[in-house]
């Protein structure tokens, strides 16, 4: 998995300067793989991208931010949300 040049030492020592953001795509409901780093405000547009792309639904879509403070949170789209 790409945290794009994330590391455990950020997290230990708080050097994360931002809060990083990605869509998390779990392919087939299996198979898990990262697109990004994104905008926080680019997330929700990506995963409609994605989504028009796989209209068959197949793969999960979350969010996956890490915070400054190195605390990563996982989060789902409604299909609402998706749908736009």
């Amino acid at each position: 998995m790409d945290l794009s040049g994330f590391t455990w030492r950020d997290t230990m020592t708080k050097t994360v300067t931002n809060d990083r953001h990605w869509l998390l795509v779990i392919a087939g409901d299996v198979y898990p793989f990262l697109i990004g780093p994104l905008d926080a405000h680019a997330l929700l547009p990506r995963a409609r991208e994605y989504r028009a792309e796989d209209p068959s639904a197949e793969d999960g879509l979350y969010t996956l931010s890490l915070d400054t403070d190195g605390n990563i949170t996982v989060d789902s789209f409604s299909g609402e949300a998706l749908e736009g």
